[in-house]
């Protein structure tokens, strides 16, 4: 049923079948049976036999498993076996990672069982929230997480961070009665209570009215439950790449079967030889690779605590233009604190950090306060601390605040001076509260010292509201005063006291406490505060490699406008107040005017301020559907997971991250460190960077055993190269060496290169046209030196041609090392793994003619003269030569 905050709680026990003392164990769990636990609904995980099938979806495995079965049909069983222990060993790889990936999320979801003080049997216990029913009676007190969706029977200046579901940082004033309308938004539920927000004051008893998948956030999570079917760029460019390279290899395939036929070559060799070709042109090597690549990186990543749910994110990342982002948690760290403050026309700064006991005050100049003037702030702080409901739970220098933060930051400035909150409310009885209002925009107390009898109220809250009950001169204090704070973005807050002389306070003590709001008049003001939301210490680092980087940060945040402005300038994501838009001036925007304002150069919009979840979404999927770049999301309320879901890159925060944010997410960081980001975009970029060079590599190379095949039927001579042989060199190349390729040391300006856009294809035309050459000039060194063999015999030549294709393709790998530096002259670090690596090769290769029965299998021969290890050394150099030359020319375009 929904509605439930609109009616009486009364009416609501009732409907329930509960009572003000709790179910009876008995019925609770009969409805645990009938209603269910109370967990958020979650995707089940997939299986170890899913993840191992996943595997096999790749195209170029397909296309491997149809080389297979033709191999196995013809009787190669050597080849036929090759080529399915490659796919399986791939399969294996990926298998592992992302097997991993999901064993370690679960560990990361799976955190301490909270519990929750529930009325049952007339008593009160402490049970797993999961055990909670309709009908359960909760109690609720400051630092509490809200355990299911509830109303509230009964209240005590109770306030509730909704931010996990609304955006908005404000606690909100909860209430037993209601007094709005009956269609109202969630923030606007005064009655209501919702799962996984956070008590930040007073005590509240309420009864449950839903549980898992029936509450608020589980009904988030319920729409999230559908698989994704996006890929990401570089699947996508795969997936296109595989496609066309399957069609051009089985008409080339074709047409070489046909051509053999038509020179009346038997049936089977003509079989033998077309497969040979599908064989070389495949790049077999390449999903293990690309698997083997990604999976460095998500090791290099969980090093850095970050864990990667699905592997291919990690190049995705690579590639992120704009990076949307929330503001409470992200950038911020929650942790409020009193920076400055104002006394009599006096501004003084306060120093430390966060809520550590260590700091001071000190005057705005940084002289230390005169002894009157450190009196009168000590004052403000003994006030403060009866004016607040909040505690502070002592960690060895540090204070964990339970209640509002606003308030436990008043407590933590007043330690710092050395004023103790307990002791002075040690001293005091309470005699009257009005809580913090929307309406007022403050609260007041009214307190009696034990000892002396003196009473006095106090009253804090916003400047505006205080200066309505001071005199004219204090006015002119509070006016003058918020203005430097409010220059800074602070969070300002005024307080001022009115002691009550002896006929007010025989009144109260006559007639009770309630009769001092009458007295609420002729305030003389103690103070103000600026209080300031502390920003991540890495963010701003972080923020500035971004930019380097060339990606747009966006902040999307349900505070207030002026408070997002404030800290979206401190940090550089602004300049100017343009760039800001609030919930209203997105709604009444159409989606081409806010691309438009998105993506222009003159102030882009890059905050957005009093957003809703389905806003959040709005923008994300308005991004990816209107601009080319790569769209990444960050965050970790509930609220946050619909974008999560809809970006290409969903990230979410490991420890204040809801569990629907990290089931959704691509990537979590389980540090919750916003920098963690921007490294993961470094690693993912040097992936990509490294994709492209193997990649390449491997065409460049399967290309010219292509040419080569065709050319040798073209020009009447016996098969070049058979299917064993063709393995064998893709595998010291593609695989070995590609893999030594894909741990290159990073370029020192790829953080500077502007993203790769969403649809940019693979490679770029001048690179297919080096590459092509590449494929051209490795063809046609292994044909010449084939036919400056022949005179030796057609074995000799072939196993001249086969050596030459292997040495040449391993010494290509050190072109490869870098686009345009020379291998001579490199600047990259020693790759030490590549060194290894070939050698290994060269010393496989060599075992094929030294070992006897190694040369029966790969239908190889010994050479039967020195002068042909000058020829095989001569030509294998030749693509060094070449590509020099290119490198060359193409330098002194860019001098």
């Amino acid at each position: 049923m929904s509605g439930w905050y609109s009616l009486q709680s009364t009416t609501v026990i009732a409907q329930l079948a509960t009572r003000i003392t709790g179910l009876r164990e008995s019925e609770a769990q009969s409805r645990l049976v009938t209603q269910g636990k109370n967990i958020l609904p979650r995707k089940q995980p997939p299986s170890a036999l899913s993840f191992f099938i996943r595997q096999f979806q790749d195209v170029f495995i397909v296309m491997l498993l149809a080389a297979a079965a033709i191999s196995f049909f013809l009787g190669e069983w050597i080849d036929a076996t090759s080529i399915v222990v490659i796919v399986l060993v791939n399969a294996g790889i990926g298998f592992i990672q992302e097997y991993k990936a999901q064993k370690t999320l679960d560990e990361l979801t799976q955190q301490d069982q909270r519990f929750a003080r529930v009325m049952r049997d007339g008593e009160l216990r402490e049970m797993a929230i999961e055990m909670l029913v309709p009908g359960d009676v909760i109690h609720i007190e400051a630092g509490n997480r809200i355990p299911a969706d509830a109303r509230i029977i009964s209240s005590s200046f109770c306030t509730v961070d909704e931010s996990l579901l609304t955006g908005e940082s404000v606690p909100v004033e909860k209430q037993e009665q209601w007094e709005g309308k009956k269609e109202v938004n969630l923030g606007q539920q005064a009655t209501m209570l919702f799962r996984d927000t956070l008590c930040m004051a007073g005590k509240v008893t309420a009864v449950v009215v839903a549980t898992g998948a029936q509450t608020q956030v589980g009904m988030i999570a319920t729409l999230l439950d559908k698989p994704s079917s996006k890929k990401t760029p570089l699947q996508e460019r795969l997936t296109s790449l595989a496609r066309v390279l399957g069609a051009v290899v089985f008409f080339l395939a074709l047409l070489l079967f046909c051509l053999l036929l038509l020179r009346n070559t038997d049936l089977f060799d003509a079989l033998l030889t077309a497969t040979a070709l599908l064989v070389s042109a495949i790049p077999e090597g390449l999903p293990a690779v690309i698997t083997i690549v990604l999976s460095l990186g998500v090791v290099a990543l969980a090093r850095k605590r970050t864990i990667v749910r699905r592997l291919r994110a990690v190049e995705t990342l690579g590639g992120v233009q704009y990076l949307l982002t929330d503001k409470t948690g992200t950038l911020t760290t929650n942790t409020i604190q009193v920076t400055s403050m104002v006394i009599r026309g006096t501004l003084y700064r306060v120093t430390g950090k966060g809520y550590e006991s260590q700091g001071d005050i000190t005057l705005d100049d940084g002289k230390a306060l005169s002894h009157a003037q450190r009196e009168l702030a000590e004052y403000f702080y003994e006030r403060a601390a009866l004016c607040t409901d909040a505690e502070l739970e002592y960690r060895a220098t540090a204070h964990r605040v339970i209640g509002d933060t606003t308030e436990g930051a008043l407590l933590v400035a007043g330690q710092r001076i050395g004023v103790d909150y307990r002791d002075i409310r040690n001293q005091y009885h309470m005699l009257f509260e009005e809580p913090f209002s929307s309406e007022t925009r403050h609260m007041v107390v009214g307190v009696a010292h034990k000892k002396t009898g003196e009473m006095s109220l106090i009253v804090k809250g916003a400047p505006e509201s205080i200066a309505l009950l001071c005199s004219k001169k204090d006015k002119e204090y509070i006016h003058d005063g918020v203005r430097p704070m409010a220059s800074q973005g602070l969070r300002v807050i005024a307080m001022g006291e009115r002691i009550l002389n002896a006929d007010e306070r025989k009144q109260v003590l006559a007639k009770g406490g309630d009769v001092f709001a009458q007295y609420l008049k002729n305030i003389t003001l103690l103070g103000l505060v600026g209080e300031e939301d502390t920003v991540r210490p890495e963010v701003a680092s972080a923020l500035k490699r971004a930019r380097e980087a060339h990606i747009e940060t966006i902040m999307v945040t349900g505070d207030h406008v002026l408070s997002a402005y404030s800290l979206a300038k401190q940090i550089g994501i602004v300049q100017h107040e343009s760039q800001v838009f609030d919930a209203s001036q997105l709604s009444n925007s159409d989606d081409a005017y806010l691309v438009k304002r998105i993506t222009s150069g003159t102030n882009p919009l890059r905050v957005f301020a009093r957003i809703a979840p389905a806003d959040k979404l709005r923008l994300v999927e308005l991004l990816r559907r209107n601009t080319s770049g790569v769209v990444a999301v960050t965050g970790d309320g509930v609220n946050d997971a619909p974008a999560i879901h809809a970006a290409d890159v969903g990230i979410a925060m490991g420890i204040t991250g809801s569990d629907v944010a990290k089931e959704t997410a691509d990537i979590v960081i389980a540090d919750d460190n916003y920098r963690t980001i921007i490294d993961a975009v470094h690693q993912g970029r040097i992936i990509y960077d490294n994709i492209l060079k193997f990649v390449h590599f491997m065409l460049s190379s399967n290309m010219s055993e292509i040419i080569v095949l065709l050319a040798a039927a073209g020009l009447g001579f016996p098969v070049f190269f058979i299917p064993i042989q063709i393995l064998f060199i893709n595998l010291v190349t593609d695989s070995l060496s590609s893999l030594a390729l894909s741990l290159e040391s990073p370029d020192a300006s790829l953080m500077r290169h502007y993203p790769r856009e969403r649809k940019t294809p693979l490679f770029s035309r001048p690179r297919w046209y080096f590459l092509f050459s590449e494929g051209l000039v490795l063809a046609g060194l292994s044909l010449l030196s084939y036919v400056v063999a022949l005179p030796y015999g057609v074995d000799v030549a072939r196993t001249v041609g086969f050596l030459v294709m292997v040495f040449s393709q391993l010494l290509h790998t050190l072109n490869m090392r870098s686009y345009r530096e020379s291998i001579f002259h490199s600047t990259h670090k020693p790759n030490t793994t590549l060194f290894i690596l070939l050698t290994l090769s060269f010393l496989l290769t060599l075992a094929l003619i030294v070992i006897a029965p190694l040369r029966t299998v790969f239908a190889l021969t010994p050479l039967p003269n020195l002068s042909l290890v000058g020829v095989i050394a001569l030509f294998s150099m030749g693509i060094v030569v070449y590509v020099e030359v290119r490198k060359y020319i193409v330098s002194l375009r860019y001098k």
